[in-house]
């Protein structure tokens, strides 16, 4: 599956980031989630929206699963506003801003899309974590597909539609 892109950078609006303190504080024992609508532009995603969504897994303590209802109508809405969806946001409520090894292999499946033939491709996801930092500090952390490498995040004005 050749790779065709490369992502250096993330921005996300103002907005997103207080929305995602905001969660990441909410609930100190499980992991919150939510998709990151936007769009992919050279090596840049610019996020537009966060959709917070329900954390699906059986033990959200301990990790995360987006519902699958809510990521098609997160999915939908984005089609709806001329977007995509660019990545997903977790948060490590008692962990460091870093991927687990499932994290990882999340990051991989994320990036695939159904392609020509029935073949899949690659395209551009991000993954956006926050976690524990110095004292109470909360840190964002973004790492894209397809080696799961950290890019820099940068918080911006919303993007011009």
């Amino acid at each position: 599956m050749p790779t065709r892109f490369r992502i250096r950078e993330v921005r996300l609006p103002r907005e997103v980031v207080g929305a995602i303190l905001e969660a990441h504080h909410a609930d100190p024992e499980s992991e919150r989630c939510g998709v990151l609508l936007g769009r992919t532009v050279g090596e840049r995603v610019e996020v537009d929206t966060l959709r917070l969504v329900e954390n699906a897994h059986p033990t959200p303590a301990a990790a995360f699963r987006l519902d699958a209802a809510a990521l098609l109508r997160a999915s939908a809405d984005a089609r709806e506003r001329g977007l995509e969806v660019v990545g997903t946001w977790h948060s490590h409520p008692r962990g460091s801003a870093a991927l687990s090894d499932v994290d990882v292999a999340g990051l991989a499946d994320a990036s695939l899309s159904p392609g020509a033939g029935g073949v899949p491709e690659r395209r551009p996801h991000v993954f956006v974590v926050s976690g524990s930092g110095a004292g109470r500090a909360v840190v964002l952390r973004a790492f894209a597909s397809p080696d799961a490498g950290e890019v820099r995040v940068v918080a911006a004005k919303p993007p011009r539609a």
